[in-house]
């Protein structure tokens, strides 16, 4: 279909993450979470404003990856939400993708909880996509919409 679907699931901290977003150099809708490392997101801050245009967060991390968008006026811009499993982040995630889009696994966190390890995040992430032909439909995200824990700013 020409959407390119990349899994960089062992990117279990901030500055891989950035790594991935500088060496892949174009717009992508990312996917962060999992469980967090308590390691300072500021690494993220610069690559995110550069080829972020759409952040699916989930997972016991998604307070702090929300906390740390909604702190900054030019991330707060981009469109962001956080889902309680993996597959509603890649629904928001893929959600009305075109041909030339990527969507990006690569999570900035490690896989703990939801999933024993990061090998299984991404046969996760991989199998899911196969398997869903109405991945980037409304009809999908709509379904998950029941995990979503809408991102608040910090303060309220």
């Amino acid at each position: 279909d020409g959407i390119d679907y990349i899994s960089s699931s062992i990117d279990t901290s901030p500055s891989r993450t950035r790594t991935t977003l500088l060496g892949l150099d174009r717009p992508v809708n990312i996917i962060l979470g999992g469980k967090s490392k308590r390691l300072p997101l500021e690494p993220l801050k610069d690559a995110l404003k550069r080829y972020a245009r759409r952040i699916a967060i989930y997972g016991d991390a998604a307070k702090e990856f929300c906390d740390f968008i909604e702190s900054d006026e030019e991330l707060r811009a981009i469109k962001h939400e956080s889902f309680s499993t993996l597959a509603g982040a890649i629904d928001y995630a893929a959600y009305g993708v075109r041909k030339g889009d990527t969507v990006l696994l690569s999570p900035a966190a490690t896989s703990y909880g939801e999933f024993k390890s990061y090998v299984e995040r991404g046969r996760y992430f991989k199998d899911y996509i196969l398997s869903n032909k109405s991945i980037n439909t409304k009809k999908n995200i709509t379904k998950q919409r029941k995990s979503t824990m809408m991102c608040k700013k910090i303060g309220e």
